[in-house]
């Protein structure tokens, strides 16, 4: 059984520091160059695109959602 390995900063920091470098489309190259740079291990392309995509992109809303959102929600 896989137990899950919770995201540290350190590894949050070094992800942007590759999209940076890489672009964000390189998930299997970052995900190598987290190993072979910043010593992080055990970290796939798709976990690093998804970490990415879900949580640490600069162009998520992360505001609550709106009176308006919420009617179209619910519409």
């Amino acid at each position: 059984m896989h137990t899950r390995k919770l995201w540290s900063p350190a590894e949050d920091k070094a992800i942007y520091e590759l999209v940076e470098k890489y672009d964000d489309k390189q998930w299997t190259l970052i995900a190598k160059k987290l190993k072979e740079l910043y010593k992080i291990k055990n970290r796939t392309g798709k976990q690093v695109r998804e970490r990415y995509h879900n949580y640490l992109n600069p162009t998520l809303n992360k505001a609550p959602i709106t009176e308006d959102e919420e009617v179209v929600i619910f519409e």
